[in-house]
């Protein structure tokens, strides 16, 4: 998720998101209608510089073991990338940016 954040955050459409997500992830990438989901979430916080409502999903993630933290910097991911992108630079970002929210 932190990586639909980051392409949301470059302009991205959740169509592009999700092709560029099958070529990383292949059949373990987010699925289209979560893409779209999460996209949503992220590009309204940007819009509306409002950052509680992904923070908050961010919560539920973490509590599912499933957020940015538990990257493993393995860099098989930014190997595959074909825009070059520092995935695990980005993933920490957004860990940063996003952890926090308590309830």
């Amino acid at each position: 998720r932190a990586v639909v954040r980051f392409f949301t955050l470059k302009g991205m459409k959740a169509k592009d998101i999700k092709t560029e997500l099958d070529e990383v992830y292949g059949k373990e990438a987010l699925s289209l209608s979560a893409v779209k989901k999460w996209r949503k979430r992220f590009a309204d916080g940007v819009m509306f510089g409002v950052f509680d409502q992904p923070k908050r999903g961010y919560m539920f993630i973490g509590r599912q073991n499933q957020d940015a933290s538990q990257c493993k910097a393995c860099g098989t991911c930014e190997a595959r990338c074909p825009q070059h992108i520092p995935i695990i630079q980005e993933l920490q970002t957004a860990h940063e940016a996003l952890k926090g929210w308590i309830e």
